[in-house]
C-alpha cells in the first residue's frame, strides 16, 4: 500500500462462535444489515481512548488543591488495535481479501480515525479487499485445475455487482477516486477531512 505502520496487530484464525461473541462486545453486529454476507467473518478488535484536557489549581505553599476545571476545547481520541480476527477454514482467496479488508479498518484506527460516515470506511476496505484479490491473479492460474481462477472470479463479482448502499456504492465510490489518483491519495484524504474527496477526472 505503501502506507507503512510501525505496529503489526496480530492475525487470529478463530471459531465462528468466537467471532459473533467479539462481534457482540464490539457493537457489530448490527451492522450485518448492510453487509453482504449475513454472517460476521473477519472483525478488526480496536479501542478508542478519549482525552479532556484539563487544569488544575493549587493553593499557594500548601498541597492541596483548590480547583479542577477542564478546558474549553475538542476532545482528543486515541486508538490501539488489540488483534485483527478472521473465521478459520475458509479458503485462502476468501481469506485473504477479508484480511486485507480488515487490515484497512485496523490501518484508520491506528492513524485514530473514527466516526467516518459507514459507506466511506467499508468503501475504502472493499476496495483494499478488491485490490488484493486482483494481485492474486497470476497465483490462481498457476493453480492445478479451474478452481481458483472460478472462486476469484466469483469473488471480485461478488464486491463489483453488490447493491448495499455501504458496501457496494462505497466500494464503486472508491475505486473510481482511486483510478484517479491512487490509494494512498485517496486514504489520506479521507483521513484529514473525513469524506469521500470531490475530485474530477
Amino acid at each position: 500500500m505503501s502506507m507503512p505502520h510501525p505496529y503489526k496487530a496480530p492475525l487470529l484464525l478463530v471459531e465462528g462462535p468466537v467471532l459473533d461473541e467479539y462481534a457482540d462486545k464490539e457493537g457489530r453486529r448490527q451492522d450485518t444489515a448492510h453487509a453482504p454476507m449475513f454472517s460476521v467473518r473477519g472483525l478488526c478488535v480496536a479501542h478508542v481512548y478519549t482525552t479532556i484536557p484539563s487544569v488544575v489549581r493549587a493553593n499557594p505553599g500548601s498541597a492541596s488543591v483548590s480547583s479542577i476545571f477542564t478546558r474549553m476545547a475538542p476532545t482528543k481520541q486515541q486508538c490501539s488495535v488489540s488483534c485483527i480476527l478472521v473465521m478459520y477454514g475458509l479458503p485462502r482467496l476468501l481469506l485473504g481479501s477479508i484480511v486485507a479488508h480488515e487490515l484497512m479498518h485496523a490501518y484508520l484506527r491506528m492513524r485514530h480515525v473514527t466516526g467516518l460516515p459507514l459507506q466511506v470506511e467499508e468503501g475504502l476496505c472493499q476496495l483494499l479487499a478488491m485490490l488484493w484479490l486482483d494481485s492474486q491473479d497470476h497465483w490462481a492460474k498457476s493453480q492445478h485445475g479451474q478452481y481458483q481462477e472460478t472462486l476469484l472470479s466469483y469473488l471480485g463479482y461478488q464486491i463489483r455487482t453488490d447493491t448495499s448502499e455501504v458496501y457496494g456504492e462505497g466500494f464503486r465510490i472508491a475505486m473510481e477516486k482511486f483510478q484517479q489518483r491512487g490509494l494512498k491519495a485517496l486514504v489520506e484524504y479521507v483521513i484529514a477531512n473525513g469524506t469521500w474527496p470531490n475530485w474530477h477526472a
